[in-house]
């Protein structure tokens, strides 16, 4: 498995899996996309379409492809919402939104899912006990199980059938009264089949093989109870996406599921695959005290329109289970798009572990590309989190409450783009299964990695392949892929085919004691021909 300091070890929890891949390999961002987009198990890759909500598809349809029925983003049932960096677990983005609250348009996903990493650095491995495969933190640094666990959290190698990592969010948002909507709770994070990681001549690349869930691959009837209610989860297959979704039964609007410092009880039946489980977790804090306008004061900040920092402020915790404090950021602006298949994307994301102690300062040094025009979402995230270990395969149950503001950007720029993909051509769009490919782009901008992607699959999301490659010298401009990493190329019209180069241009890290760095990335995105 990867290792603290590959290049595939991505941040916050050991919870990578497919979806948290495809985010990662494809670039996919989605800051500011509505919860709904991604909990439906749908893996928010980038949609050359117009108006396409999650999915990888390359022909702008609603809901998009579903890869292995996974899904991904921040804040829906199986959420991916951190970034990439090499220390951590869950994926970046890079994609355009459309609208305030929106979701993915010709861009995204994770619906993004994440999303994968500008998450905050990790501290040195010193500063306590070594991790064990178990669940929790042994070394105190809020990440659970880094490095020793498997792709889906779970612990050990993958069985021959592969694993699967769902997630139970519960996340009540402080506009609507600390309601939740009960059809978006549970979710199919992610599913691995076969992964391997392996260096070849220019880079170092992770193969990873994903096949979508059988009708029985679920985890039961999910049950959340609390002293204020009761919700029942029932899982229903989807034949055509080859998709798990749950659904609240019987069917209810938004609720609140629980009050400061109830117990929240997680009870599953158990499926075919993965077995049932009992879990409990203490109901965080509410986010209280926001000052009026402090949240658009931090976007005006980000966005570069505003030369003074500005103060968020809120009712601090007193700490223990209070919940730990996140801030998040993700932005991104469409640089270009030709005929949607060609597409350039510039984004940014944040994922900050912040001190309890009532207020951040957000000042104009994170502001590092001034994108006065690019779509926003903005949190803040009181969550109290449980991993469980069943074997494999992992659940991981979160209970936050969240105060948040998006704002809408410029998805029809048609800017020069800050470096190109030279092969294969825009115009030809071609590669020969099973053959080495190619890819050579431009000298790229920027100080950072630089990652090679390919995510290609069933239209129907049945199995998808991902491989992406860190490249060791980007200044080199060409990086060969070899043939195994195109075989099984779909050759249907409307299959994923997607060529992804990713430049990491800038970081810039919170000032202490607060964790988190802010990274700026640039994103080529490519639609393969059959």
């Amino acid at each position: 498995m990867p290792t603290p300091e590959s290049p595939f070890h991505r941040s916050r929890t050991a919870t990578a899996a497919t979806a948290a891949f495809v985010a990662f390999a494809a670039g996919a961002l989605c800051p500011a996309c509505d919860d709904g987009a991604r909990a439906r198990n749908e893996v928010e890759a980038p949609d050359f379409g117009t108006g396409g909500s999650g999915g990888a598809s390359t022909g702008g349809t609603t809901g998009g492809t579903s890869t292995g029925g996974t899904t991904g983003g921040a804040g829906g049932a199986g959420q991916l919402d951190a970034t990439l960096t090499t220390d951590a677990s869950t994926p970046r983005a890079d994609a355009a939104v459309g609208g305030a609250g929106g979701e993915p348009t010709a861009d995204t996903g994770p619906a993004g899912g994440a999303l994968s990493d500008a998450g905050p650095p990790a501290p040195d491995a010193s500063e306590g006990p070594p991790e064990v495969c178990n669940g929790e933190d042994e070394d105190g640094d809020g990440l659970i199980d880094e490095g020793v666990a498997n792709l889906c959290g779970g612990c050990g190698g993958l069985p021959p059938e592969g694993c699967q990592s769902w997630r139970v969010d519960m996340t009540q948002t402080a506009a609507d009264a600390q309601t939740l909507n009960p059809n978006r709770l549970v979710g199919l994070q992610g599913s691995v089949t076969s992964t391997v990681e392996r260096d070849i001549e220019g880079g170092r690349c992770l193969f990873q093989r994903s096949l979508g869930p059988t009708p029985d691959a679920h985890v039961g009837i999910v049950t959340l109870t609390t002293p204020l209610r009761s919700l029942m989860q029932v899982p229903v297959y989807d034949g055509l996406s080859h998709s798990i979704r749950y659904d609240a039964s019987p069917e209810s609007g938004p609720v609140q599921l629980f009050a400061d410092g109830q117990t929240i009880q997680v009870q599953a039946g158990g499926g075919q695959l993965v077995g049932g489980f009992d879990g409990t977790l203490p109901a965080p804090l509410r986010i209280t005290g926001l000052g009026d306008g402090e949240l658009q004061g931090a976007i005006d900040v980000l966005r570069g329109a505003r030369a003074e920092p500005v103060t968020v402020h809120w009712a601090a915790g007193a700490g223990g289970d209070d919940g730990a404090l996140r801030f998040f950021v993700g932005g991104s602006r469409s640089q270009f798009n030709r005929g949607g298949i060609y597409r350039g994307i510039t984004y940014y994301q944040l994922d900050a572990q912040l001190v309890d102690d009532g207020a951040l300062e957000v000042g104009p040094a994170l502001s590092r590309f001034m994108l006065a025009d690019s779509s926003i979402w903005v949190y803040l995230r009181r969550e109290n989190v449980r991993r469980i270990i069943l074997g494999p395969h992992a659940v991981e149950l979160s209970a936050a409450s969240r105060a948040e503001l998006r704002a809408s950007g410029n998805l029809e720029a048609q800017d020069p783009p800050s470096f190109d993909i030279l092969a294969p051509s825009p115009d030809v769009r071609r590669l020969t299964p099973g053959e080495p490919f190619e890819v050579r782009w431009s000298e790229p901008p920027g100080d950072g990695p630089l990652v090679v992607s390919l995510v290609y699959g069933d239209a129907d999301g049945a199995e998808t392949n991902y491989v992406a490659c860190e490249v060791g010298d980007p200044s080199a401009g060409r990086l060969v892929l070899p043939g195994e990493a195109t075989l099984g190329w779909p050759d249907a019209p409307d299959a994923t085919r997607l060529l992804s180069v990713r430049r990491d241009l800038a970081t810039v890290d919170l000032p202490g004691p607060d964790r988190g760095r802010i990274t700026y990335s640039f994103s080529l995105m490519l639609a393969l021909e059959p």
